[in-house]
């Protein structure tokens, strides 16, 4: 209960469809994501952008909220990002589930040189939004403290809901897409913020 009221204030939806330029949100996943102290590659989560996974949804009006649970520092292990990435082909190589940075590190820096990256440091209670098309990673939680947040993925009515199947497979009406989202939007929805940045 203590997650739905979270991400379903009204406050958040209106900021987020403000910051995203949306007359309605449409909230269809979340998760807690709870990093503690980590061990080698342990904590890291890999250079990727959310779109390769969604093979669901076009890449038009995809995005996703963190909201910083706990205060992000530096040293917690903050999402990084590439800017202006979300204008980039596809970079060959690039998975959240490989933990080795450093290689994918050398790899961007021969197809994209001179690339800059940026950590998202957060207080408690601030978000930041990044696009579904944006490069982001994040390494090791180096704190004696967990880095807690909470990550939102939403669409925009910008967004197209895509097909999994070939002309061939079975009629859509035979079939289950929705993974129940509910669609909210701008006058019901959001949550706590204390400020809100936009990552692209």
């Amino acid at each position: 209960q203590t997650v739905w009221d979270l991400i379903t204030k009204p406050d958040l939806g209106k900021a987020l469809a403000n910051i995203t330029n949306a007359n309605t949100i449409q909230v269809w996943h979340s998760q807690v994501v709870w990093k503690p102290l980590s061990k080698n590659e342990s904590g890291n989560a890999g250079w990727h952008r959310d779109a390769q996974y969604w093979p669901f949804w076009s890449h038009d009006g995809l995005f996703t909220a963190w909201i910083a649970l706990s205060d992000v520092t530096p040293e917690s292990g903050p999402v990084r990002f590439i800017p202006g990435s979300h204008l980039w082909e596809d970079v060959k190589g690039m998975d959240f589930f490989d933990k080795n940075i450093n290689i994918q590190n050398k790899h961007l820096n021969v197809v994209h040189p001179g690339h800059k990256k940026i950590n998202a440091t957060l207080l408690m209670g601030e978000v930041s939004v990044h696009s579904s098309m944006a490069y982001h990673a994040s390494i090791a939680n180096e704190s004696q403290e967990p880095c807690v947040g909470m990550v939102v993925h939403f669409s925009t009515d910008e967004a197209v809901s895509c097909s999994l199947y070939t002309s061939d497979a079975p009629d859509e009406e035979d079939i289950v897409y929705s993974l129940g989202p509910r669609l909210l939007t701008t006058n019901n929805i959001t949550s706590l913020l204390l400020s809100i940045s936009y990552i692209i």
